[in-house]
């Protein structure tokens, strides 16, 4: 089971009065912290995160290098068994944005991802990531 400290959800700090999570919580929490580093961005191995500059200067849009990257991200996490569905980027002309959704079955239960690396409202460029627990599990351990 996972146990780790719960991060504050507004700025991804330790919060001042520290909680300890368990379980899907965690899965989240740590599934939201590898969808939101940029490469490069952690010093202790600047090979870990998702390209997102290259992916926002890149024209055409590399839809299958940014579903195919956001797949191995969240499949490698520790406690995730698969993407039960979704998986794939796609592009919307109107607003210039692209989305990935895909439904992720972990050890603990099922989460729902949603990211949008590549604008998120006018004036808005930076990636966003949304994880939400669609179902609790009964605590199993593996697939």
């Amino acid at each position: 089971m996972a146990i780790d400290v719960l991060l504050d959800p507004v700025t991804w700090d330790l919060p001042t009065k520290p909680a300890q999570g368990t379980g899907i919580e965690v899965i989240r929490q740590r599934l939201m912290i590898r969808l939101r580093r940029f490469l490069g961005e952690w010093i202790l191995d600047e090979t870990k995160g998702l390209n997102y500059m290259e992916w926002t200067t890149t024209k055409p849009v590399p839809l299958d290098d940014i579903g195919a990257d956001l797949r191995r991200e969240i499949e490698t996490a520790p406690e995730v068994d698969r993407i039960v569905s979704g998986g794939t980027a796609t592009w919307d002309q109107a607003t210039r944005t692209v989305s990935f959704t895909a439904t992720v079955s972990t050890e603990q239960g099922e989460l729902s991802v949603a990211v949008s690396p590549i604008g998120d409202g006018p004036g808005n460029r930076n990636p966003a990531v949304t994880i939400g627990i669609v179902t609790q599990g009964s605590g199993r351990i593996g697939s």
